[in-house]
Formats: C-alpha cells, structure tokens, sequence
C-alpha cells in the first residue's frame, strides 16, 4: 500500500475496560516481542482507536471483526491477510505477518529477522566496547601524555569504524529490500 510498497500491520485497540486485559496482554506480549518487533520494520506500523470502527466505516472490510483489539495484517497490494481477535499471541501476529511480507519482499520475513537480529549483537558489541574504554581513560591513573591521548583517540577511531560498518549494514538492510517484482538488470540490458 503507498509508495513505499510496504504491507500494514494494524493495532486496533480497545480502551474499554471489558478489553483492559486483552489490550494488557497485547502490550506485554506482542508489542515486547523480538521477532514481531524486529519483523515491524518490513511494515508500516497503524494503531486505531477500535470505537471509530462500525459496520459503516468505509474500511469495515479490512479492519472489521468480533472482538478487541484485534491486530489486522494486510500486503502491499491492499488486500487482508487475516487478523487475531481478542487474546493474541505473538506467534499468531508474527505467522500473518510472514504471509503479508513473503507477498511483498524477496528476502522471507524470518530471514531478516536473522540478518537484524545479528547486527543488533554487534550494536551491543560497539556499545560495549565504547564503555570500556571510556572507563579505561576514566581510570587510568597515568599521567596525561600525548602517547595515551593518541592511543585512545586510535581506539576510539577503530570503534567509530566498527560502528559506522554496523550502521551500514543495518542501513542497507532496511533500504534496500528486494522487493517481488522488481527486474532485475543484467548485463546492461
């Protein structure tokens, strides 16, 4: 759907009371989840108010059903994939998920969930070492000589090219998705 030729993941939340435990659930289940949150970035992410929603809102068909909240996954084309109603489970999101996306990409939601899920380690990584070292300096008792400033800022400069590479990767996943059918030009054809 747009331009950007992503699917739609759609939270259609209740703030009635009678909802109150489900929409709970939502919240600390789907919403922290690794994989539906990692696999949220292939998608345009929607939350709608679920009392806008009757049998004569003009998108009933997409967004329409028994119970709330329900989570509502339509592809790029604009067509529903299927929703979850009432308790939702991650596992459930994520499998609709999957479909909407394998209609829209070429790279299988799974697989980027992966690929993420790698480059988040290495943010930790860079992070970590970027704390290291700024507690090395930190409590370093020798004297400030340009010998140990130039050690650090060598330091500093490795890790700066660590993360700019991880930032870079991360950047070419997100962007770059091949999605289905895009041509592919060969040869200079």
């Amino acid at each position: 759907m747009g331009q950007s030729g992503k699917p739609l993941l759609i939270y259609v939340e209740s703030k009635l009371s009678e909802d109150e435990i489900e929409s709970a659930v939502v919240k600390q289940t789907v919403e922290r989840d690794e994989k539906v949150a990692i696999g949220a970035k292939m998608f345009h992410l929607i939350r709608i108010d679920g009392a806008a929603i009757d049998r004569y809102h003009p998108h009933w068909n997409t967004l329409g059903g028994k119970k709330l909240p329900r989570m509502v996954v339509v592809d790029s084309a604009g067509d529903r994939v299927g929703s979850v109603e009432g308790t939702i489970s991650p596992s459930s999101v994520f499998t609709l998920m999957k479909k909407a996306s394998a209609k829209s990409f070429k790279m299988p939601l799974d697989s980027f969930v992966k690929e993420y899920q790698k480059i988040l380690t290495d943010v930790d990584r860079v992070e970590g070492l970027k704390q290291a070292l700024a507690q090395r300096r930190a409590a370093s008792t020798e004297a400030k000589s340009a010998s140990k400033e130039r050690f650090y800022a060598e330091e500093e400069a490795k890790i700066a090219a660590m993360e700019k590479e991880v930032l870079d990767r991360e950047a070419a996943l997100l962007n770059h998705l091949p999605r289905k059918g895009d041509v592919a030009k060969a040869g200079g054809a």
